[in-house]
């Protein structure tokens, strides 16, 4: 069933990239120019929203990062003579993980993945070759053959090993080693962005995160990784040697980008209720006490698993907003004690305030049957309903106050109801409030689902997807 589902969003993303890239100029000739850095983007963007990734925060933290990071070395290289292509090197960099999109948990896999991606979408060879192979690393460290002390750094390496290192070294363009070092430093943890000894402890702690391997990587491939980690390290280093020799100070631009990082807030709609009469409901506020709406087992259960699955992605979550209707604040309560966080009721987040149908006694089935639009002033006039344009303007401010509150690399959540979610994240995506009449076929949350909005490290809209839980197969979703 994974492998279907894969194959499928496979197919799905080249029909969205093919046409994508197909609007550049310069790629066929191997030119790449800042066009094409707005391309990576629209792809990594739309691509998120059809393929509603099982990836980790870390996931867009390590792409925007990643990408800057290279983006600034090269510059400084080019500034120092160096014969390299910065817009080359940030494209490559937003580009060279898209295989996690569809499968987020294989070490090598996403690479052969990713290049087939690249080649489909027409990027010209000498392009996609530029970006550097971990399947060439790992056998080049397998032809080491290194021993148990040299990986330990208790026995240093042979005259020939180190001639094997510096020859494979000597073999990666300009562009594969500037591209190989921003993946390797381009990455965040709790101290801020990596460092070498960041980059030691992650290398040498793989393993744990990459439990399963694809089948169709060859069995001595999975246990050169220890030599792959040795053999990464000694690129970055003679890389950072060699941009040294550059006058490219690697680490001063490391400290530029200490507050570069993307932020994310999730969106959650309340989860499925009890409601034995079956009425068109509101705002706590309009209706009698005992028609309020609670949770139902399933909603609970909802919200359960959604905390489970926010907590599984490692999303950094410091603050909670919340609706004050009694279902929203039942939601948020399940998703604060599993995350550890303190909800705050705001007003911004509250239901539409569309009072007609329940004071009229209006059920649902009859609300179906009328096709209910509580928008329809000549239908609902007397009651004074809210109006589209009212509701964006409340959750947008919601929105901000959330986002203001966010440090760098933190999550925030907001926790609301179904149709001022779908105004609010339609509104971010495009700009624009769409028409009652089509709100629901658009960015229309279910009952106790979370839609990740990803803004870019200048704090814009960048993309959304669905937070839904991970398929069950055997490759865990992980961070890069």
């Amino acid at each position: 069933m994974r492998q279907h589902e894969d194959k499928k969003q496979y197919k799905e993303l080249i029909q969205i990239g093919v046409p994508i890239f197909s609007q550049s100029k310069t790629l066929a000739s191997d030119g790449v120019g800042k066009q094409d850095i707005e391309l990576a983007q629209t792809f990594l963007a739309r691509a998120a929203e059809n393929a509603n990734p099982t990836v980790w925060g870390s996931y867009w933290e390590h792409i925007f990062i990643a990408s800057e990071l290279g983006k600034h070395i090269a510059e400084s290289a080019q500034t120092h003579g160096g014969k390299i292509s910065a817009y080359e090197v940030e494209f490559l960099l937003f580009l060279h993980e898209i295989g996690r999109l569809v499968s987020p948990g294989d070490y090598l896999g996403n690479e052969l993945i990713t290049q087939r991606f690249l080649v489909e979408f027409g990027l010209a060879k000498s392009l996609v070759d530029c970006l550097p192979s971990t399947m060439a690393l790992m056998k080049q460290a397998e032809d080491l053959k290194l021993s148990g002390e040299q990986l330990q750094e208790k026995v240093p390496l042979s005259t020939d090993q180190e001639k094997q290192v510096a020859d494979y070294f000597a073999g990666l363009s300009f562009t594969q080693r500037i591209i190989n070092l921003a993946d390797n430093l381009g990455k965040r943890d709790a101290n801020g962005l990596f460092d070498l000894a960041a980059l030691y402890h992650y290398l040498q702690t793989q393993e744990y995160r990459y439990e399963e391997i694809e089948e169709s990587t060859p069995d001595r491939l999975t246990a050169a990784r220890p030599a792959g980690a040795f053999l990464q390290m000694k690129i970055v280093s003679k890389t950072i040697e060699w941009l040294n020799q550059m006058q490219v100070d690697v680490g001063e631009i490391l400290r530029t980008l200490c507050n570069f990082d993307p932020k994310f807030i999730l969106i959650v709609r309340h989860g499925e209720l009890e409601n034995p009469k079956a009425i068109v409901y509101n705002r706590d506020s309009v209706m009698r006490p005992e028609d309020v709406l609670h949770l139902n087992t399933q909603g609970k259960e909802q919200m359960e698993e959604l905390a489970q699955v926010i907590g599984e992605r490692k999303f950094h979550c410091t603050a909670l907003l919340v609706s004050p209707e009694t279902r929203t604040r039942e939601s948020a309560d399940i998703l604060a004690r599993g995350l550890g966080l303190e909800p705050v009721v705001t007003d911004d987040l509250e239901e539409v305030y569309a009072p007609g149908p329940y004071l009229e006694g209006m059920t649902t089935s009859k609300w179906l049957q009328i096709h209910g639009n509580v928008y329809d002033t000549n239908r609902w006039g007397n009651y004074h309903h809210e109006t589209p344009k009212e509701i964006v303007a409340r959750m947008e401010r919601a929105f901000r106050t959330i986002k203001e509150r966010l440090g760098v690399g933190e999550t925030g959540i907001i926790v609301s109801h179904g149709d001022p979610i779908a105004y609010l994240v339609n509104y971010l995506a495009t700009g624009k409030i769409p028409p009652p009449d089509t709100l629901k076929s658009s960015h229309f949350s279910t009952k106790g689902q979370g839609v990740v909005v990803v803004l870019d490290p200048h704090g814009n809209f960048f993309t959304t997807y669905i937070l839904n839980p991970s398929p069950k197969k055997k490759n865990p979703s992980v961070s890069t």
